[in-house]
């Protein structure tokens, strides 16, 4: 059993690959500080927000299952294999409506490179299915078909997608059974937060922020400009307006400790922010340098793992 298991592994590290990164529907998606509010939300959240996750991995399993039998030339039952034919199918059809929808949302060749990992599960089922068929024990590689599970990064970085949910969109399973509503609803606010970031310069302040944090380490003399005060301020701000969007989630979440880090976190981040803002305005070099202190950064992880968002949005507003 253990030798099956590290096999399950490996083939699903082969099969499956590693992670490299928003995309409408009538949920409403909170605005923040400097834009309106949005009552769209992107066709990619959207679709992962209502994929099956039982669909989805049931699929993935019985693709991975019929590489390890063929792998060790096993002889499945007929049980056994018209159980992989409805998961198969199921997972095939699944992901061709998801396509449906998403085609035609851009017309960028890149977009089709997003896509290009959701249509290569359709082509694996599909041979996995065909296969089916075929006299067993069979040669593995009579199932293999395209097998990639994320874009390409530079596809991603062209249409501002890195790190958004249209990056996992051949990987993330959905919402776990019974914590729907609050994945959801916490997916859709994460990549409000996300998105309002990229319009109003978050990482431009940032890379501010970080200019005065290499002298303080550098033990360079500060003498604060205007530009670096504003968007520290801006940076608090910004950071007060996403505890309020995470607060607002009205949904039971999927770990209530898991949950209330992040939060705690978040919650950090404003009283770093803000005791920063003071410093720099003082012009005090004692005070500076304790304001950005690394054991002000305040608790170390964030762990969106529990709580079923760790492919989500939610995993780009960490900065």
């Amino acid at each position: 059993m253990f030798g099956d298991t590290m096999r399950r592994t490996a083939l699903a590290l082969l099969l499956v690959g590693t992670l490299t990164s928003a995309c409408s529907s009538d949920d409403d998606r909170t605005g923040g500080l400097g834009s309106t509010t949005k009552t769209d939300v992107d066709p990619c959240t959207d679709v992962l927000n209502h994929r099956d996750s039982d669909t989805f991995t049931k699929g993935r399993d019985a693709a991975l299952d019929m590489v390890l039998a063929a792998t060790k030339s096993n002889t499945p039952d007929q049980a056994t294999l018209d159980g992989w034919r409805t998961a198969l199918e199921a997972g095939r059809d699944q992901a061709t409506a998801e396509l449906e929808k998403l085609r035609d949302v851009r017309n960028e060749p890149e977009w089709d490179d997003v896509l290009a990992p959701l249509s290569d599960i359709v082509a694996r089922y599909e041979t996995r299915i065909k296969a089916l068929d075929a006299d067993w024990p069979i040669d593995r590689a009579t199932l293999m078909a395209q097998e990639s599970d994320a874009p390409t990064k530079e596809s991603l970085e062209e249409l501002g997608l890195l790190g958004r949910d249209c990056e996992v969109l051949a990987v993330d399973p959905g919402p776990v059974a019974g914590s729907e509503e609050f994945i959801s609803r916490a997916a859709i606010t994460c990549s409000a937060i996300v998105d309002r970031r990229s319009d109003d310069g978050f990482s431009d302040l940032l890379e501010i922020n970080l200019g005065v944090v290499a002298k303080v380490y550098a033990k360079e003399t500060i003498e604060p400009t205007d530009e670096q005060i504003e968007s520290v301020k801006a940076l608090q701000r910004e950071w007060e307006q996403t505890v309020a969007d995470l607060a607002a989630i009205d949904a039971d979440p999927t770990d209530a400790t898991a949950w209330a880090s992040v939060l705690e976190l978040a919650d950090n981040r404003v009283e770093l922010y803000k005791g920063r803002a003071e410093a720099l305005e003082s012009g005090d070099a004692d005070q500076i340098a304790s304001a950005y202190d690394r054991s002000r950064i305040g608790a170390p992880g964030w762990d969106w793992g529990p709580l079923g968002l760790q492919n989500r949005d939610c995993r780009t507003v960490e900065a």
